[in-house]
C-alpha cells in the first residue's frame, strides 16, 4: 500500500497540505492546531527523506547550495 508522501509529485493541489492536515485530524476526532501539532510534526521530519523523494525540492536545494558556494 502506498503511503502519503511516497510520490510527492502526485500531491493534490485542490487540497493543499494545511487543508489535508485539518481533514485528517478531524477524521481522527481531533482538531488540528497549526502551531502545536505542526511544530511537533515538523520536529520529527527528516530533510534527507524529503530531498530523496521530491525531485523539485532536491533541485531547489542543490541550486541554493550552488549559489551559497559561489558566494563563498
Amino acid at each position: 500500500m502506498e503511503k502519503l508522501g511516497d510520490r510527492p509529485e502526485s500531491i493534490d493541489f485542490q487540497e493543499p497540505p494545511a487543508k489535508l492536515l485539518h481533514r485528517l485530524y478531524r477524521d481522527a476526532g481531533r482538531d488540528y492546531k497549526k502551531v502545536t501539532d505542526g511544530s511537533a510534526s515538523f520536529a520529527q521530519l527528516d530533510p534527507e527523506v524529503a530531498y530523496a523523494r521530491c525531485p523539485h525540492l532536491s533541485v531547489l536545494l542543490n541550486d541554493m547550495l550552488s549559489l551559497a558556494n559561489a558566494v563563498g
